[in-house]
């Protein structure tokens, strides 16, 4: 029974026997090769020895299949698809796969900083700013949006645009624990900036 040992292979992987882990999901996988949470456990596995292209591999079969009904574990393995990625040093791939997730769900405030994390990695901080400042048009009150769209004008070096979100934010919840530290890092970037 496949799904049996997809449990033996959980109870082993907290365990930390991780080598008889891997045996038991690929005995679960030769029983059931449909098992989609065996193949990401298995790129869990493969992340962990540093295996990046095998982890690829498996995350990949894993997301194949998930039916498009199932949209938790496919929002799940995408992002960890997107993670392998980026860490793989390939932000721009990252991105593109994260750009297959539904409209509601790139809006999920962990995919998007998953999204901007790949824009700061291409060097590219002003696109992160500006898709938070496009979803604040749809959700204009919520403080993480803010914040995201704060911290990302503040890496692009754009000290005004940022002022007026910690403004923003303030006028929301003047007791905004985030807005010491926006406010700190805006000093920070007016200290290195040039006076005119």
């Amino acid at each position: 029974n496949g799904r049996y040992r997809l449990h033996v292979a959980d109870i082993q992987l907290r365990r930390g026997a991780f080598d008889d882990a891997r045996k038991t999901l690929v005995q679960a996988l030769a029983l059931d090769s449909s098992l989609h949470e065996a193949h990401s456990a298995l790129s869990d596995l493969y992340a962990r020895e540093n295996k990046l292209p095998l982890a690829l591999q498996q995350i990949q079969k894993a997301i194949e299949m998930v039916g498009d009904g199932q949209r938790r574990p496919l929002v799940t393995y995408t992002r960890k698809k997107a993670a392998l990625l980026r860490r793989d040093n390939k932000p721009a791939a990252a991105l593109r796969v994260l750009e297959t997730l539904r409209a509601s769900e790139r809006i999920e405030p962990a995919v998007m900083n998953e999204v901007a994390t790949c824009f700061g990695q291409m060097n590219q901080p002003q696109h992160a700013a500006e898709m938070y400042e496009q979803a604040l048009i749809v959700l204009p009150l919520d403080a993480d949006l803010i914040i995201g769209a704060a911290e990302w004008q503040i890496r692009a070096g754009n000290a005004d645009r940022a002022r007026e979100h910690i403004r923003a934010l303030e006028t929301i919840n003047s007791n905004h624990a985030a807005i010491a530290r926006l406010r700190e890092r805006l000093e920070s970037l007016s200290a290195q900036s040039p006076s005119p």
